[in-house]
């Protein structure tokens, strides 16, 4: 039986990309109301742009890591990525830290130019700056928030293992669970 509630996009590097049914209304919706109003398809699009590449950069770290990489999916306020879990707790935590990674590598240069050019810059341009620069900022700020469900709890966690056991030693620190593992 075929399963109606994801959407494959895309493929990436070998990871496939599945976006919610939800998430595909409330696209078409903005398609359909951009004809009057095109900022708004700016702002969604600007919003995705965050989502994905913030998954991208759990993608990333788990790459450099040596884990493999599953799929990603994108919900209507969120993404999951999963990954098969390293029996290095460590490691697992470090994957964690991607997704704030790159989103800092979008916001920071987005805000700087933002700063120096919104005078001369249009508005359809200085839109996606303010949600990639700023809006972004405030988003990676709240995931770090050390909750369940959001990557704070993990991205703390690795700073704790790292001061508990030494850069060497947590590399090497073994977890005793082997399972698939999902990162918001």
């Amino acid at each position: 039986m075929t399963n109606f509630k994801y959407i494959k996009l895309f493929v990436i590097c070998g990871v496939p990309v599945f976006m919610h049914w939800s998430l595909s209304m409330v696209l078409l919706l903005l398609v359909l109301y951009s004809a009057a109003d095109v900022s708004m398809l700016i702002a969604a699009i600007s919003f995705f742009t965050i989502m994905f590449f913030h998954e991208l950069g759990h993608m990333w770290f788990a790459a450099k890591l040596g884990l493999k990489s599953l799929k990603i999916k994108l919900y209507l306020f969120h993404g999951r990525f999963c990954f098969e879990e390293s029996n290095n707790e460590y490691h697992t935590c470090l994957v964690a830290w991607g997704g704030v990674v790159v989103q800092a590598i979008i916001f920071i240069p987005c805000i700087v130019i933002f700063s120096l050019y919104s005078d001369v810059l249009p508005w359809f341009v200085n839109l996606p700056l303010v949600i990639l620069g700023y809006i972004n900022a405030l988003i990676a700020v709240f995931n770090l928030i050390p909750a369940k469900g959001l990557d704070g709890r993990r991205c703390w966690k690795s700073i704790s293992l790292y001061f508990r056991y030494g850069r060497s030693k947590a590399s090497r620190h073994k977890n005793r669970k082997k399972h698939l593992r999902s990162i918001k």
